[in-house]
């Protein structure tokens, strides 16, 4: 919300552009943070298409996590 405040002075100057941010700002406070996890083996096409999909599908402000499924640590099993 604080990075709003830089708008009035672009408004000015810039109404189309400020237009914009102020809507996809609008757009990702309704919405809420998106995150969007996709797994699978790194060299595998389905893997890198499922991510070229998950990065021009999300939402403004949104998490992309890419993974192979593998355990990092902290977990059991």
């Amino acid at each position: 919300m604080a990075a709003l405040g830089v708008l009035p002075p672009i408004a000015t100057g810039f109404p189309r552009a400020a237009g914009l941010v102020a809507w996809r700002w609008a757009e990702a406070i309704i919405s809420g943070p998106a995150e969007i996890a996709v797994v699978g083996p790194p060299g595998d096409a389905r893997t890198g298409a499922l991510h070229v999909t998950a990065l021009r599908a999300a939402p403004p402000g949104a998490v992309i996590a890419l993974g192979d499924g593998g355990q990092t640590g902290g977990g059991t099993g």
